[in-house]
């Protein structure tokens, strides 16, 4: 009677491994039901943002990206050089720490 529970036990246990092991999904699966997860969220998101700007006439749109201009975003000022060591300056201090004008190294 103690062999047959034995038994019993071990076939159950082997035939728990094999199932985990025929259920594993390959890499191709996992990523084609990741894409689709990732669509259903874009969806989702496309959707809430359309609702809550009906007001302002605007529409999601993927593919207008932000468009940074060099020229217009950033002052000449923050790159002031430091006449004694020539590193450029930021917050009153250059790269080293020394203050403008200053070379303490």
């Amino acid at each position: 009677m103690g062999i047959q529970i034995i038994m019993f036990l071990l076939v159950t246990v082997i035939a728990l491994i094999l199932f985990k092991i025929t259920r594993k999904e390959d890499e191709a699966t996992k990523l084609a039901r990741l894409k689709k997860l990732k669509e259903k969220e874009e969806i989702k998101l496309y959707k809430s943002i359309k609702k809550n700007n009906r007001n302002n006439k605007y529409e999601y749109n993927q593919n207008t990206c932000c468009e940074n201009n060099i020229n217009n975003s950033i002052a000449f000022e923050q790159f002031e050089t430091n006449p004694t060591t020539g590193l450029y300056i930021c917050g009153g201090v250059d790269l080293m720490g020394n203050l403008y004008g200053y070379d303490n190294h």
